[in-house]
């Protein structure tokens, strides 16, 4: 669920931190009975693109696996500031067995 309303969605991250977003959304199709729900997946984009990825990603490689995601809807936290989506991860090795 990335926007909040209950239903499984869609992403996928590249190498560098590309986005490509698919938000499931029920569409107003009429079906039969027992056929289960009739989803229709809706890509989302870029805030004023129309087609392309959601996130322009970090720039770099093997970023991937240092991407993720938390609450896009919430409230302010105790610091006033307001939630973020897409958090980068830096790895850093303080010593052979150490790191932050």
């Amino acid at each position: 669920m990335l926007n909040g309303d209950g239903r499984d969605d869609a992403k996928w991250v590249d190498d560098g931190g590309e986005t490509y977003i698919w938000t499931n959304s029920r569409s107003c199709r009429k079906g039969y009975v027992e056929d289960g729900l009739n989803v229709a997946w809706r890509q989302t984009f870029y805030q004023g693109a129309s087609s392309g990825r959601t996130h322009m990603g970090m720039g770099g490689t093997n970023l991937r696996t240092r991407i993720h995601f938390a609450h896009i809807y919430g409230q302010r936290s105790v610091s006033g500031n307001l939630p973020q989506h897409y958090v980068y991860l830096e790895h850093t090795n303080l010593a052979e067995d150490n790191s932050r």
